[in-house]
């Protein structure tokens, strides 16, 4: 799915969630599965399909590139986050707190 969203002009897969452990595994395999059509597509890097629909904009350097962005809240164990490492492009914590005395304490924001 995230391969076909790429090739329609998505710019990035932006996996939204808490405590991934549950779902860690279907996470890990679909980025992995992205990665293997490096192997399977090259006729499409010389930039079109069989119809002529360009698809240079998912390819980088010759390799299907899809950005993996992580939006999370961070509530998450160290072993997730040490596979997640490695497979994830850009991290977007969505850090909430309980009160606003709290945030102010915290992270100095209202």
């Amino acid at each position: 799915m995230a391969y076909n969203l790429r090739l329609k002009g998505c710019h990035n897969i932006n996996w939204v969630g808490g405590e991934p452990v549950i779902h860690l595994h279907n996470i890990v395999e679909a980025v992995h599965i992205m990665s293997r059509f490096n192997a399977s597509m090259r006729h499409t890097m010389q930039g079109k399909s069989n119809d002529g629909v360009s698809y240079s904009h998912a390819y980088y350097a010759g390799e299907f590139n899809v950005p993996q962005l992580w939006n999370s809240n961070f509530f998450i164990s160290k072993e997730a986050m040490n596979i997640l490492r490695c497979i994830i492009d850009v991290w977007l914590p969505d850090l909430k707190f309980g009160s606003d005395r709290c945030a102010l304490l915290l992270a100095r924001t209202p």
